[in-house]
């Protein structure tokens, strides 16, 4: 399910991202910091299959960083599907601006702690992304089910 996929990456980019923030060269970091001005560049934005792809290349450029060659085939081994999930996310998260901006934020902490070389922080800060992920999508599904249950109680009042 959506969710089991949204588990299994918040435990793997943790990891990912304590590894590349731990490990990752001047150059490495760098090319972490350039990938990400370009999510930055298109945050906001509806270009939904760019900003996805963008994204993807960010944990892409982090795995390389975490110096672990079964961390980073794990992750290029599921990229297409994390381009899926990616999009799927952006595309429920459309016109939810709170939440794309959060999101935002919670990229920048991630690019932040690995590029100032500090594990711990890049590994919560990971974690937190992903987990407000799923709250999020969680809180968007009971909101439309309340407004489903409500629309089918005033059909079945007339």
């Amino acid at each position: 399910s959506h969710y089991d996929l949204l588990e299994f990456r918040c435990a793997l980019e943790s990891v990912i991202a304590y590894y590349a923030a731990l490990r990752g060269s001047d150059v490495e970091k760098e090319k972490i910091q350039q990938v990400y001005n370009e999510v930055a560049k298109l945050d906001g934005s509806e270009r939904l299959d760019e900003l996805s792809r963008a994204v993807v290349d960010f944990y892409l450029a982090v795995a390389d960083a975490s110096h672990n060659v079964l961390l980073v085939h794990l992750l290029r081994g599921i990229q297409d599907l994390l381009l899926h999930n990616i999009k799927e996310n952006l595309l429920v998260f459309s016109g939810h601006n709170d939440v794309r901006s959060q999101l935002s934020e919670h990229r920048t902490a991630i690019m932040q702690a690995i590029v100032e070389g500090e594990p711990e922080k890049a590994r919560v800060a990971s974690g937190q992304h992903l987990a407000f992920i799923e709250q999020s999508l969680l809180r968007l599904d009971q909101e439309n089910n309340r407004i489903h249950g409500s629309v089918r109680r005033l059909l079945s009042s007339k």
